[in-house]
C-alpha cells in the first residue's frame, strides 16, 4: 500500500503459482501482477505541468514454462504476457489557443508479447545464451517499443583466468515522436532497425583479486538511432583493470 497526500492512496499485489513435474524436467508458471507508474514532478508541476494528474495503472498476466534436456546442458524457457493499462498520461496540446499540458487519458490500453530463451552449454567451456521478445501494443502505447527483439551471447572460458564472449543484438523498428518546435505540432517517426555486434575479454592476473579487460562496442560501425535528437557511439573500444581489495 503506497499512501501519497497528492495522488492518493495505491495497493499493488502479485501473485505467483508454478508447478514443478516431479519426474520429467519440466516445470510450469503463472504470474498475476498489478502496478501504478506515479506523474514526474515535471509532468506536476512544470510551465506543462497538472496537478490534478492520477497514476497509470495496470495489470499483467503472464503464463509458460521452464524445461531442461541432456542432462540440463539445454535450458529452454517461453512466457506469453498479456498487460492492462488505464490512466494513461499523456500531453494536450491546442494548434488553436496553443494551450499544452499533460492530462489523463481515458480508455484501456493493451500490450501483449511472448518472451523466449535457450540456453546450451556445447562443452565445459563454451556455452551459448539467447532470448527473443514479439511485443504488440495498441497506438497510443506504441513509442519506442520494438515488435522483434533478438539477443544472441556466445561465452567462452578459455582457461581458468582467460574469458572471452562475443553477442549479438537485433532491434526491429520502432515509432517514435518529437516535439517540432517550428509547427508547435508531435510529428511522428519511424525509427529503422538496427543490428550490433559486440565482444570482450577478461583475464585475471591475480586470482578474485586483479583482472585487465578489454571491449569493442558496435564492432561493425552500425549508423543507427535508439531516440530522435540523441546521438549514439559509433565502434568504440575500452581498456580497463578491476581490483578486488
Amino acid at each position: 500500500m503506497n499512501i501519497h497526500s497528492q495522488y492518493g492512496n495505491q495497493l499493488v499485489y502479485n501473485v505467483n503459482p508454478s508447478y514443478d513435474f516431479k519426474f520429467i524436467p519440466l516445470k510450469i508458471l503463472a504470474s498475476y501482477s498489478t502496478a501504478f507508474v506515479t506523474p514526474s514532478l515535471y509532468q506536476l508541476y512544470s510551465e506543462y505541468g497538472n496537478a490534478d494528474l492520477t497514476p497509470e495503472k495496470n495489470s499483467t498476466i503472464e503464463a509458460g514454462f521452464e524445461a531442461d534436456f541432456l542432462d540440463k546442458k539445454i535450458k529452454l524457457n517461453a512466457v506469453g504476457f498479456y498487460r492492462e493499462q488505464t490512466n494513461f498520461i499523456g500531453f494536450y496540446f491546442n494548434p488553436v489557443t496553443f494551450d499544452s499540458n499533460y492530462i489523463n487519458i481515458d480508455g484501456l490500453n493493451k500490450a501483449k508479447g511472448v518472451e523466449t530463451e535457450v540456453s546450451f552449454a556445447l562443452s565445459e567451456k563454451v556455452k551459448w545464451n539467447s532470448n527473443y521478445t514479439f511485443t504488440q501494443v495498441d497506438r497510443v502505447l506504441d513509442r519506442l517499443i520494438p515488435k522483434h527483439k533478438v539477443n544472441s551471447s556466445l561465452d567462452f572460458q578459455i582457461n581458468s583466468r582467460l574469458f572471452f564472449n562475443v553477442n549479438y543484438q537485433y532491434v526491429d523498428s520502432r515509432n517514435d515522436a518529437f516535439f517540432d518546435g517550428n509547427t508547435y505540432a508531435r510529428q511522428k517517426v519511424v525509427l529503422d532497425s538496427y543490428q550490433l555486434v559486440n565482444s570482450s575479454v577478461r583475464y585475471e592476473l591475480v586470482k578474485n583479486r586483479l583482472s585487465v579487460f578489454g571491449a569493442a562496442t558496435n564492432i561493425l560501425n552500425a549508423d543507427f538511432v535508439e531516440n530522435v535528437g540523441y546521438s549514439v557511439l559509433g565502434r568504440n573500444f575500452k581498456l580497463g583493470l578491476n581490483i578486488n581489495l
